[in-house]
């Protein structure tokens, strides 16, 4: 179980963080319908996210947790530091290729 917990807590967590960020780009630099989809794509974001923190914590009544918090903030924690490392050595390439 705790693969499964680790794989689709980050999943959830990850996609309502991804739809989020497009939505906000969407609904700041869209025009018209682009605009709208942006909105309803934080709105599906908000509700994603909502469904990850339902069955990770205790905090809705009436649904049980299904993924074990604990391991879901180590993954969490390492999806962090590799997400970091990552843009550290985006960063160090730049500077590389800007000095060349």
């Amino acid at each position: 179980m705790a693969l499964g917990t680790v794989f689709l807590s980050t999943l959830l967590l990850s996609f309502g963080l991804s739809l989020v960020i497009a939505g906000l780009f969407g609904a700041y630099f869209g025009q018209g319908r682009s605009r709208s989809i942006g909105f309803v794509l934080i709105l599906v974001a908000v509700l994603m996210i909502g469904l990850f923190v339902a069955l990770t914590w205790p905090i809705v009544p009436g649904v049980e947790p299904v993924f074990q918090g604990r391991i879901v903030l180590q993954s969490i924690v390492a999806v962090l530091g590799a997400t970091a490392g990552s843009l550290v050595a985006v960063l160090a390439f730049v500077v590389a290729v800007m000095r060349s």
